[in-house]
């Protein structure tokens, strides 16, 4: 039963780790093009610093490689 939950626990950090990088990716693609809807959540918003995004990229590989 324990063995089963890992698994699937296992399965939700993957999934998750992949959203952080593609997050990430996205609002990196923003800055790279110029194109700040990408980079931001809505028009009222401001935009994700190039480091953050950096950041959460990096975190999501770490994320999905260890598990």
């Amino acid at each position: 039963m324990e063995e089963n939950l890992s698994k699937k626990y296992s399965k939700v950090a993957a999934v998750l780790g992949i959203v952080t990088i593609a997050i990430g990716l996205i609002a990196l693609l923003g800055w790279m093009t110029g194109w700040m809807i990408f980079a931001k959540i809505g028009p009222n918003y401001i935009p994700m610093p190039i480091l953050a995004a950096i950041l959460f990229t990096t975190l999501g590989i770490y994320i999905y490689i260890y598990i």
